[in-house]
Parts: structure tokens; sequence; C-alpha cells
């Protein structure tokens, strides 16, 4: 199944963010560019010996994309090393959210399997009025408006990210962080609980019969050893989170 960029956009951010982002942007671009020659040349690179204005969860994404483009190209998944044009999003955690700016306006982008989607983020009476062009058909986005309408959870990833292995380390990104202070400040004005979750192992539980178990993801993929159950990770394990408290319908 085709997976496609959904566009969220932001609302109203302050021009001194505008031109903070815009500057991250053009200068993350810079330093993946110089991580991939610098690593094709056998450095290894931390953070700590990356010379650029930005701060360390960006430089280690930086560092993981360029190892990323130098191993698709060692094991024949890319036929040239590319080069990162200026407008490549700053991913804001390792679930793929990327700040991107697109005529102006600035988005938060993420993956789905519905095609692509535009979602205004605006002020609103009623939350359901957030996603008007839902229809029958989209299952999945319709079980997350009944989600929000009762409440939202979200995994405590930063007194987890001591746990994980360093790529995923990324999640302590600024902008991940100005995200949950976005959620919960709109789940505040319609009056809906925000609940904080434990992580621990949601990526390896098989949402279809509760299985846990390592080798149930690989990469992007979770198929269920048990079960047969398959799904994109990060919808297997978002599943799991929304689902594990007393909130969820």
């Amino acid at each position: 199944m085709a997976i496609q960029t959904t566009l969220v956009q932001r609302k109203n951010p302050s021009k001194s963010k505008q031109k903070q982002w815009l500057y991250e942007q053009q200068a993350f671009v810079s330093t993946a560019n110089d991580c991939v020659e610098r690593i094709n040349n056998g450095e290894k690179l931390s953070s700590k010996n990356v010379d650029a204005d930005l701060k360390a969860a960006i430089k280690n994404e930086a560092i993981r994309l360029a190892k990323k483009a130098i191993s698709d190209f060692k094991e024949k998944r890319a036929k040239t090393i590319p080069i990162f044009r200026k407008s490549l999003g700053v991913r804001i955690n390792f679930q793929n959210w990327d700040t991107v700016e697109k005529n102006g306006r600035w988005y938060i982008s993420f993956t789905g399997n519905h095609g692509k989607k535009t979602l205004p983020v605006v002020e609103n009476k009623d939350v359901k009025t957030y996603f008007p062009w839902l229809t029958k058909k989209h299952d999945d986005y319709r079980r997350t408006i009944q989600l929000l309408r009762k409440g939202v959870t979200g995994d405590d990833i930063r007194k987890t990210a001591k746990s994980m292995k360093k790529a995923d380390r990324t999640i302590h990104s600024w902008a991940f962080y100005q995200l949950r202070q976005f959620i919960k400040e709109r789940a505040i004005k319609h009056n809906i609980p925000v609940v904080d979750i434990n992580p621990y192992k949601t990526s390896q539980t098989c949402f279809g019969c509760g299985i846990v178990e390592k080798d149930n993801r690989h990469r992007d993929t979770f198929q269920c050893k048990s079960c047969g159950h398959q799904a994109h990770a990060d919808l297997n394990a978002a599943n799991n989170i929304a689902t594990s408290t007393s909130l969820a319908v």
C-alpha cells in the first residue's frame, strides 16, 4: 500500500519562529550533506564533532539521515548517494514527523495510507469540524476522531530516552515539545483530558492479539509472528498507545 504525506498546518507561528525554522531547515540540509561526505570518507561522527549552529538532537538526525543515504547506496537500494535539497524537512521525532515550509506557510507533515491531505489546525467550537473531509471509508481517521473527543494519550518519551538507541534520541528535538504543548493547549480548550502513558514495548506488541515479540517489528513494518496482523510499525504502536488507558473508546 502506497504511503503518502499528510500535512497539518501550524496556526499563525510568529515571524521570529518562522525565521528560526527557516534558518534551522537550511542549516540542517547543509549539515546533512556535509555528514554524507565525511561519513563516506570513513569518519565516525557524533553531535560533538559536527560543527553546526543546531541543537544536538537535530545534528544527530542529520548524521542518521546521512548514514541511511550511504547505506541505501551501498546496498543498491539507491543508484547514487543523494545531495539533499534545500526544502528537506527537519525531523521532529522518530515517527517521521517533519517541520516543512510551503509557500510561506509552515506545516507538520507525516505519512499515512489515505493519500495526501492538508488538515488546517484552527480554532473551532466543535472538535468534529477539525476534519470536515472525513467520510465513512476513512475508518482509521474516524476512530482517531472518536478517541480525540474522549481523550488524548501520549507516551512520556523524555523519561525513556536514556534506554533508547542513539538514533531514537532525536525525539528530544525542540519541535516535538512544541507539538505536545500545542496538543495540550487545544485539548484544554475543548475540555479533553490528556494522559501521558508508558510506551514500553508498544512497538513490539501486536494490536490485533496482544502478543509481545521483539521480532514482530522490522524497521517500518510490523507483522505479528502469532496472528499474522500486519501494519505500519508506527501505526501499530500508536493504536496500542491510543487504547492503553480508560480514555479509549
